[in-house]
């Protein structure tokens, strides 16, 4: 989806693409010969000569990734550098927000297990940020480590970072 924001009077504006649900992984639909980020570019560009403003800012929401798993994220980024690339956007221009598939089950499962081995109580104590690893190790090497920072409150390292229920 592209989207054009701004005054009436044409003085700010800012025209955003938001691309939503790529789950890379195992399952994700497209190949690197057939890629999704080939699809979004052509598109893309399709509409830059129908007269749609320059892209300023590209967002990525909700699952990013299929099941959380370092190598998908590879693949997002590979995604975005290509998408930054064929825009002439650099990542300070792009914003992932996690989805509940961002999560790493086998993260949370292990966490979860070594709790359990070692306390009489079953269930750890909150919060669970490290089901979020895999995704915080890709937003770190997008916007470096400054972005994440560990909120006292919460317990998670940035607050985008908590909006998933899934708890284990």
């Amino acid at each position: 989806m592209i989207s054009s924001v701004g005054r009436m009077d044409g003085q700010l504006s800012a025209t955003i693409l938001h691309v939503s649900d790529t789950q890379f992984g195992r399952y994700h639909r497209f190949d690197p010969s057939d890629s999704l980020a080939g699809y979004l570019i052509r598109d893309v560009e399709k509409l830059l000569r129908d007269d749609v403003p320059p892209i300023d800012l590209v967002i990525v929401s909700g699952d990013i990734a299929e099941r959380g798993k370092r190598p998908e994220y590879d693949q997002a980024r590979t995604f975005i550098d290509q998408v930054g690339r064929a825009l002439g956007l650099g990542h300070d221009r792009v914003v992932v927000v996690p989805g509940n598939h961002d999560v790493s089950w086998n993260l949370c499962q292990a966490a979860f297990a070594e709790w359990e081995d070692e306390h009489e109580d079953t269930i750890p104590p909150p919060p669970y940020a490290h089901k979020w690893k895999h995704y915080q190790d890709f937003a770190t090497t997008l916007h470096g480590p400054a972005l994440l920072r560990r909120n006292s409150h919460t317990g998670c390292t940035a607050s985008t970072i908590c909006v998933s229920s899934w708890r284990r």
